[in-house]
Parts: structure tokens; C-alpha cells; sequence
């Protein structure tokens, strides 16, 4: 449960890359429920790129991807991520915190990235 499964979680992940051809662009899309400092963010950079990270283009939409439907704003509460393969070129990485109506659409602002797969 909790941080021991998204270890755990992560972990496979990383052996399902592992096991896949280097010649293939890949794209890992997730919720980690957690901010970058937890181990398993740190092993699955070992195989990919956070897309915020090597982004062209500054990034843009902040640092917060969990909102909790607008009741649990924290700066810096980043739990969703988006990563590529070496090679690959990420031309932009926006958070989309847009309203809807004065509404939170989600309690996750969506994550974008413009990516050239090679």
C-alpha cells in the first residue's frame, strides 16, 4: 500500500521498458501520486525523460498538477507526469489550468507535451 506499491508499481514499469527495443520512441503517461523526490520517479528516469525536464520551450501551466477539484491547491504538488524515451525531442510541456465556468473540469489539471518521436 501506499509508497511501497507506487515503488513497486514502479519497478515494473521500469522491467516492461527494459524489456522493449531501444529502436522504438516510447511515451509513458501517468499519475504517480507522488512529487519527483520518491524512489520510483528516480528509476524510471533512469530509462526515460521527464518531458518537463528537457522541454525546449520553457514550461508553461505551473507546477501543480493535482488541484483536488479546486479544494487542495499546493504549489509544487506535481503527481502527474509525462516521459519519453532518449532521443526523442519534447518542443513544449504545458499544465492546462484552465476553468470551465468557474469550475475544476478534474481534480488533475491535464499535462501536454509537443514531442518529435524519432
Amino acid at each position: 500500500m501506499g509508497q511501497r506499491a507506487r515503488k513497486e508499481s514502479a519497478a515494473l514499469i521500469s522491467r516492461v521498458i527494459a524489456g522493449m527495443s531501444d529502436k522504438s520512441p516510447r511515451i509513458l503517461v501517468g499519475d504517480l501520486n507522488a512529487a519527483a523526490n520518491f524512489p520510483g520517479y528516480e528509476l524510471l528516469t533512469h530509462q526515460m525523460h521527464d518531458a518537463a525536464v528537457v522541454t525546449v520551450a520553457p514550461g508553461t501551466g505551473g507546477d501543480m498538477t493535482f488541484n483536488g477539484f479546486g479544494k487542495d491547491l499546493q504549489p509544487g504538488n506535481k503527481i502527474d507526469y509525462l516521459f519519453v524515451s532518449p532521443g526523442q525531442e519534447v518542443k513544449s510541456h504545458k499544465v492546462i489550468t484552465d476553468l470551465y465556468d468557474g469550475l475544476y473540469p478534474s481534480d488533475h489539471f491535464p499535462v501536454v507535451i509537443e514531442v518529435t518521436l524519432r
